[in-house]
């Protein structure tokens, strides 16, 4: 099950399922994060019944922040999401934020409640707290913003935090080979 935002877009996961062809069926759940009704998600999308999944890739973007959660909120919430989806599962692996460009508009981003701004500073601390969690819930963590921040300009659209083909298929082999190798 590959769980995450637009970051992977329907080439990213055809991509997987490409590279999963005659191992496991890849399944693809669109979700909306962090906000602070993920318990109402959780239910809807009945995740307490996802045991018929070998493994799930939870991509924690940044799709809804900060709009939706604090920092301090962040670090709440996802251990609360992290249990939810161990109880069915241990084969789990968390990606954590890729980069986000220079120059970025910012209209219809910033939140005036949090007085914050989507920025590659922004993705950092997020990623950090993303380190928190997954290090004391002994999940397995793929690096996605290592893999995409040397190879930005080549991969992601200018002022857009989405990626060209090469990029895609980049995150796509890195999710496949890390679930690979961790769970195949």
């Amino acid at each position: 099950m590959l769980v995450s935002d637009s970051i992977l877009s329907s080439v990213c996961v055809t991509q997987i399922r490409i590279l999963f062809k005659g191992k496991a069926n890849v399944s693809f759940l669109q979700q909306p994060h962090h906000c602070k009704n993920i318990g109402s998600w959780l239910d809807e999308w009945e995740v307490d019944k996802w045991d018929h999944y070998h493994s799930i890739f939870w991509f924690d973007g940044m799709h809804g922040f900060p709009t939706r959660v604090t920092k301090e909120e962040h670090q709440k919430l996802t251990p609360v999401l992290m249990k939810r989806i161990l109880k069915n599962t241990k084969n789990i692996l968390w990606g954590n934020c890729t980069p986000i460009p220079d120059g970025i508009p910012q209209d219809g981003i910033r939140c005036p409640r949090y007085s914050q701004i989507q920025s590659d500073e922004s993705v950092i601390n997020r990623n950090l707290s993303i380190q928190k969690s997954v290090s004391l819930m002994n999940i397995q963590l793929l690096d996605l913003y290592s893999i995409t921040k040397p190879l930005q300009q080549q991969i992601q659209h200018p002022k857009d935090v989405h990626f060209n083909s090469k990029g895609e298929t980049i995150i796509a082999n890195s999710i496949f080979n890390k679930l690979n190798e961790l769970y195949f």
